[in-house]
């Protein structure tokens, strides 16, 4: 049991990972609405640019052109730890406590989509987006957490029963997979604007060639 709320430590877990699922799909979406890069790539792009010259050549070596997956998928991990750990706070010392861990990580892919590769007054809005939504959703699901697991429920009922228990799984694995079908629509529609982007260069491109072209026909 956690001290201070009675709770198991997977309730713990379950309500940091749920936030912290919400919280990137919310900064996929943004980011996709404003045409800027997620928090998560964002993240991903500086740490590829801190890593030493050796390390990034023999990722690409080992994993040739899946490195950036490989990339994404590690800061996937130590993101899911260090949320699990951000619940378990939450339930046992203060919901806020939690909140302000979260404000960290929110801060540090802030500081990433600051760097290289976005311009413009949007690049805070993912990860303002997401640290706010992910807060809000540690804090509500750690009360409500809170409420049914309360010491003295634990001890003197032997506390919550099944159906309650049932029900806060059923909500925090319904948080994250909406999360992850949210996640992933907001990481297509970036995609799908980077191909657009792509085929308006190249058609752009091809209507400066035929331009030159001609000009140089009639200069001839």
């Amino acid at each position: 049991m956690t001290p201070g709320t009675g709770a198991p430590r997977w309730a713990g877990c379950l309500v940091g990972l749920a936030s912290a699922a919400v919280g990137l799909a919310v900064g996929e979406l943004v980011a996709a609405v404003a045409s800027v890069r997620s928090p998560l790539v964002a993240v991903g792009d500086r740490v590829v640019d801190v890593v030493p010259t050796s390390v990034r050549s023999w990722a690409i070596s080992t994993f040739g052109t899946d490195d950036k997956t490989v990339l994404m998928a590690g800061v996937l991990v130590v993101l899911a730890i260090a949320a699990a750990i951000l619940g378990i706070v939450a339930l046992r010392r203060s919901a806020w406590i939690g909140a302000v861990g979260v404000a960290v990580f929110a801060l540090v892919g802030l500081a990433a989509q600051l760097g290289r590769g976005d311009t413009g007054a949007l690049r805070p809005l993912p990860s303002l987006a997401a640290g706010v939504v992910s807060a809000g959703t540690l804090v509500v699901l750690a009360r409500r957490a809170g409420r049914i697991w309360q010491p003295t429920r634990v001890v003197e009922d032997g506390g919550p029963t099944e159906v309650e228990r049932r029900r806060f799984l059923q909500l925090g694995a319904g948080l994250m997979g909406a999360a992850v079908i949210a996640g992933a629509a907001g990481r297509w529609l970036q995609q799908q604007a980077i191909l657009d982007n792509g085929r308006k260069l190249r058609l752009l491109r091809f209507d400066l060639g035929q331009v030159l072209a001609v000009a140089t026909q009639r200069v001839q």
